[in-house]
């Protein structure tokens, strides 16, 4: 709220600033499109620089406005360059697999089954965790599913963010969330992705449909209880296959910086192939690529068959396979946020889906139109 109030009466704090892909429509007016930048700062601008070879997933959803979260991306009105692509993944304890000799699931309905098998309370263990505290975290967390089952909680059409999870889709995806209940850590209504993700470095759970971001703490002596008994695959699948939550994150440069030509030149070389190498390869990073380029460089293809970059791997078959599930830029997104972590809450904790979902829609439909 500082920045976005500095922004706007035209204070220069900030030259950069990094954005969600949810906050987009809020920091929209402050920014220099990218395609002025190249042209203005010709001398400057990088000679290979490419805005193809930007994930188009990324593109879509944080670096184009209007966003274009379906694909077609015309990188003739990129107003941020992305910056991060966050994906959401199977985590799960391969030790207690093992001694339990059992295969991990691949459907929702053996995931629950094993959920089942393997919650253990009275020795502290439980089945799963879930980001049911958070409002923009049960959102992500159950859109996995919803694309799992052939359903959308949004819809974009021609400029306008349209509410459609009361369809039988969303409704069923519902029911399977729901069904996780009593398998999960009854602390999960408090849980964000910070706390599942200490859950499941503590040793507290079994599975977690987690940011691959997190991965790399899971072997971190310093923060974890399970080094190397976690592993990383694909999400259950449900009717339509398995998904992935997808949440851009970009960089864009304020009309108000004060020093145009050196933040250009820093948001290239943050963006660029060889610093997203580094950083890909950095074991307490692991970050996932932005550029295409960096999948196909040799280093990254060899490192991609260590254990240690497992979760990377993962995320580029996600990739390869188009299996992303994503919600788009969504304008007065506060709102929309707080008023569907309320009724996916009441979903999740048994009370009837249809109901939750129909509601759902009404009240966002009642905030007034969002248009880009």
């Amino acid at each position: 709220s500082k920045t976005l109030s500095a922004l706007g009466v035209g204070v220069s704090v900030h030259d950069a600033i990094a954005v969600e892909s949810f906050d987009i429509t809020l920091y929209k007016p402050y920014f220099t499109p990218i395609q002025e930048l190249m042209e203005k700062h010709r001398d400057y601008t990088y000679d290979k620089f490419r805005l193809e070879d930007f994930l188009q997933e990324s593109m879509g959803l944080v670096g184009v406005y209007p966003p274009k979260p379906q694909g077609g991306v015309n990188t003739e009105n990129v107003l941020m360059l992305p910056f991060s692509s966050p994906t959401m993944i199977h985590f799960y304890r391969r030790d207690v697999y093992e001694k339990n000799g059992m295969t991990p699931p691949s459907t929702w309905e053996e995931y629950i089954e094993d959920l089942k098998a393997l919650h253990n309370p009275s020795e502290g263990l439980f089945g799963t965790a879930l980001q049911v505290g958070s409002d923009v975290g049960i959102a992500t967390e159950f859109n996995n599913i919803v694309h799992s089952f052939g359903g959308q909680l949004f819809e974009v059409s021609d400029g306008r963010v349209l509410p459609v999870m009361d369809s039988d889709a969303v409704v069923e995806a519902m029911r399977t969330y729901a069904a996780t209940r009593p398998y999960a850590d009854p602390a999960s209504v408090s849980y964000d992705w910070d706390t599942v993700a200490t859950a499941m470095r503590r040793g507290r759970i079994v599975h977690a449909i987690l940011w691959q971001d997190f991965a790399w703490m899971m072997d971190d002596p310093a923060r974890s209880m399970v080094v190397n008994n976690v592993s990383y695959k694909l999400n259950p699948a449900g009717p339509k296959g398995a998904f992935h939550q997808f949440v851009g994150d970009g960089v864009g440069m304020t009309r108000t910086g004060r020093s145009p030509v050196a933040t250009w030149l820093w948001v290239q070389w943050a963006t660029e192939v060889g610093t997203r190498i580094i950083l890909m390869m950095d074991e307490k990073a692991r970050v996932v690529p932005i550029r295409r380029e960096v999948l196909n460089d040799r280093a990254v293809q060899s490192a991609l068959e260590k254990p240690e970059f497992s979760s990377v791997k993962v995320v580029k078959e996600v990739l390869d396979r188009r299996l992303v599930a994503s919600i788009p830029p969504i304008p007065r997104a506060n709102q929309v946020f707080f008023t569907m972590g309320r009724y996916l809450r009441s979903g999740w904790a048994g009370n009837d889906p249809r109901q939750a979902m129909r509601e759902l829609k009404n009240e966002i439909e009642s905030l007034g139109p969002l248009n880009y």
